[in-house]
């Protein structure tokens, strides 16, 4: 569809996407796959629609990781995805796109994956909230070719993934500026994050960590793996 093949590709991950539509039919079709919780019957269409693509495609990839499709996910009290025991596991969705990537946690002890419509130029006003000093400027000053909004989608959606991704052993909320862009190889699709604060004895300031990126249309996804042979959380 989009992409599956550079996702797909991952090593020991199953990924399952799917684009919808944000309308009623849509609704019910979705629902006939997956039950709508009660916590979202009150909420507008488009949680909705979202809420179930994401959560489909979840099913889609733990069936084809596992054999078995649950019948559903249920969502921990931060409103994380509970996966089943011994799976890690991510989700994303945005307007009309929804993904998500799993694997067992012999391979990987964290997953984070997240997909973003690109910013417009209105969208840089963002850039304080989302970045720490000089970060933007010096990936613009090697990429140039690119427009900033392009690199500050990068940013944003590179930081929701290595949130997703460590959240599990961090076990608390850490905002953008607990981690930098460092580089990006835009051949090999990937770039380079570093911390920039201490998260959790293991997660420290000035440990980096390897992302990959795609862009396809107006979407950029990236995708962060936590292996299951760098150093284990107490109980990971």
């Amino acid at each position: 569809m989009t992409f599956a093949p550079t996702f797909g590709a991952l090593p020991a991950c199953t990924f399952a996407e799917r684009t919808f539509d944000l309308d009623v039919p849509t609704l019910h079709h979705l629902t006939a796959l997956y039950p709508l919780p009660p916590a979202l019957q009150r909420a507008v269409l488009k949680r909705q629609v979202e809420f179930l693509a994401g959560r489909v495609c979840a099913q889609q990839a733990l069936e084809a990781l596992t054999g078995t499709k649950p019948a559903v996910i249920p969502a921990q009290p931060d409103r994380a995805p509970a996966w089943p025991p011994g799976v890690v596991g991510s989700i994303t969705h945005t307007t009309s796109y929804a993904a998500a990537l799993v694997a067992s946690d012999t391979h990987y002890q964290g997953i984070g994956v997240d997909c973003e419509i690109m910013l417009s130029p209105e969208n840089l006003t963002l850039q304080r909230h989302i970045c720490v000093p000089d970060e933007l400027e010096a990936l613009h000053a090697v990429h140039g070719d690119w427009t900033l909004e392009q690199l500050l989608t990068l940013v944003f959606s590179a930081k929701e993934s290595l949130f997703k991704c460590l959240y599990r052993h961090v076990q608390k909320m850490f905002g953008f500026t607990a981690a930098r862009v460092m580089a990006l190889d835009r051949v090999q699709q990937t770039f380079v994050m570093q911390l920039e604060q201490d998260l959790t004895p293991y997660l420290c300031r000035c440990s980096q960590w390897a992302g990959h990126f795609h862009c396809y249309g107006n979407l950029l996804m990236t995708v962060m793996l936590y292996p299951s042979n760098a150093h284990r959380q107490d109980g990971g």
